[in-house]
């Protein structure tokens, strides 16, 4: 005979002939349900998840537009119209390029993660959208941008009045 072994019925047995779950599953069970509940969300939490995914989005474009300025300058102005002489030039380019486009990721990340605080994805659409603004002013005075500015213009527009749209009732 087993020395381990002795009459008494094992664990899981006596759980399941007193219908109840064992305590060690129970963590799991809940994660589980949670997990279920979750992917069953009303239409509310669906706009707060695509919001939220949109402002990655967001930031990850920011934060490779300043990455992109920051390791190459001279070729980022360029594609962009700007020309960039003195320091004063570089210096304003590094604000507007870097700092701004860097502040507007650290936004949208922080508005993700916020979901309970729809006020930060509204500021970012703010950012977002002050561009295409922008854009729009000076094509009264000068006309609109051309080739790669115009499609970044859209893209710009397009995030920013999303973002607000996606907004939680």
């Amino acid at each position: 005979m087993n020395k381990y072994a002795d009459n008494r019925p094992d664990t899981a047995s006596k759980m399941l002939a007193r219908h109840q779950p064992c305590s060690a599953f129970t963590p799991c069970l809940r994660a589980i349900s949670a997990h279920l509940i979750i992917n069953k969300l009303p239409a509310q939490n669906t706009r707060q998840k695509l919001r939220a995914q949109l402002l990655n989005l967001i930031a990850l474009a920011s934060s490779l537009a300043a990455l992109a300025a920051l390791l190459d300058p001279d070729r980022v102005a360029i594609a962009m119209g700007v020309f960039l002489v003195g320091v004063n030039g570089y210096s304003q380019f590094f604000a507007m390029y870097v700092g701004v486009r860097v502040a507007t990721a650290a936004l949208a990340l922080l508005a993700a993660r916020q979901a309970d605080q729809p006020v930060l994805g509204d500021i970012t659409a703010l950012f977002v959208l002050a561009q295409p603004a922008g854009r729009f002013v000076a094509a009264f005075a000068i006309g609109l941008p051309q080739g790669l500015l115009l499609i970044v213009c859209g893209i710009e527009l397009a995030a920013g009045l999303l973002l607000l749209a996606l907004r939680p009732r």
